[in-house]
């Protein structure tokens, strides 16, 4: 699989389908194909088949030729744990993963895909040898229904990710002068994800309860509009606004900031709880930064609020920063405005070129 030349990354929400296609040319990575369409709503029933017609929708539109995609996983049929066990080597730890993992996982490994990674070894107090082991299972039910829907759209699964080692991968790829340590954060429709990495490794994840959606439901309730028009008003005009924008601004501009700021707020405290219960972890270093990403990641001043909020710098991730790009062909201004939104699709397609 090395030496691949082009990749396309598929990021499928429940409500969105995001696409990239990568190429590798002379040492570098330019954008090839870009493409976003939102999956229209429909019954629980109706729904798989509205999501294969909205992937095929996307690819057509980019003149998308490729076959094979690499596609993620994400939310509560996902599970990620960091363990410490007895040293043993990498293939005995793959003979005995199924029964070490039961006592983490809160659903049955027989109804699990588990994978793991070995993050290192040390000595502990009483002076025994042991792992830091990685482990994630998806629900085998929730695999097979994305990679059913990746083969009624025509085509063929390349790489099975998981959302947040996606944006590790964006990271890795884009900042190469990363400090120590840095939580990336991504603002999902219904949850935010919370990777810690330090020097390059994961040693922390956490969902919050607290999304885009939440935004939405929050603009909604102070303008008494429908969600529609909330996501509408959100999408045109939200921002945290500073005190000297308040003070010109009309009333509704100040009512839509308010509105933000509640949830923000909610934001910065779990963030602050989670940070908080990281460093507990076997006294854990200081973070140095919070990179965002995700769809509400471009709300204007949120990272400033959270910055403030958190005591600690945080910055909008572009996950198409070190990517060439085309502008002759692309809208370099719109795809930096979008780019938050399309960064797990950069890291499945980034997987691919560079495994």
């Amino acid at each position: 699989m090395f030496g691949r030349k082009t990749c396309v990354g598929l990021d499928i929400s429940q409500y969105c389908v995001k696409m990239v296609e990568l190429k590798k040319a002379r040492g570098k990575i330019s954008l090839n194909k870009l493409g976003m369409a939102k999956i229209p709503k429909g019954s629980e029933e109706e729904q798989p088949e509205l999501t294969v017609k909205t992937i095929r929708q996307v690819l057509h539109a980019s003149k998308v030729k490729a076959k094979e995609v690499s596609v993620a996983v994400s939310g509560t049929s996902v599970v990620v744990r960091y363990i410490r066990l007895p040293y043993v080597s990498e293939q005995e730890l793959r003979g005995v993963i199924k029964y070490e993992a039961e006592e983490y996982i809160p659903f049955g490994t027989e109804d699990v895909i588990m994978d793991f990674q070995i993050l290192g070894d040390l000595v502990d107090s009483r002076g025994d040898r042991k792992i830091d082991v990685l482990l994630v299972a998806a629900k085998k039910g929730f695999v097979d229904q994305r990679l059913s829907i990746i083969k009624k759209a025509g085509l063929k699964p390349l790489f099975l990710n998981v959302d947040t080692f996606c944006n590790e991968e964006v990271w890795d790829y884009n900042y190469e002068q990363k400090e120590d340590v840095v939580a990336l954060v991504d603002i999902g429709e219904r949850f935010t994800n919370v990777n810690v990495v330090e020097g390059g490794i994961s040693r922390f994840n956490r969902d919050l309860l607290v999304g885009g959606s939440g935004f939405t439901q929050s603009i909604q309730k102070e303008f008494n509009i429908s969600p529609e028009e909330a996501e509408a008003m959100k999408e045109e005009k939200g921002a945290i606004l500073s005190e000297e924008e308040l003070m010109r601004a009309d009333q509704t501009l100040s009512r839509i900031s308010d509105a933000i700021e509640i949830v923000a707020s909610k934001l910065t405290r779990e963030l602050e709880r989670s940070f908080a219960y990281y460093y507990t972890q076997a006294s854990r270093k200081r973070i140095d930064k919070v990179a965002l990403c995700g769809g509400s990641a471009k709300l204007r001043n949120l990272d400033k609020f959270l910055g403030a909020g958190l005591g600690i710098p945080v910055i909008v991730t572009n996950p198409f920063d070190r990517i060439e790009i085309n502008e002759s062909v692309f809208d370099k201004g719109f795809i930096d405005k979008i780019s938050p939104l399309f960064t797990v699709a950069v890291g499945l397609s980034l997987r691919g070129l560079l495994a």
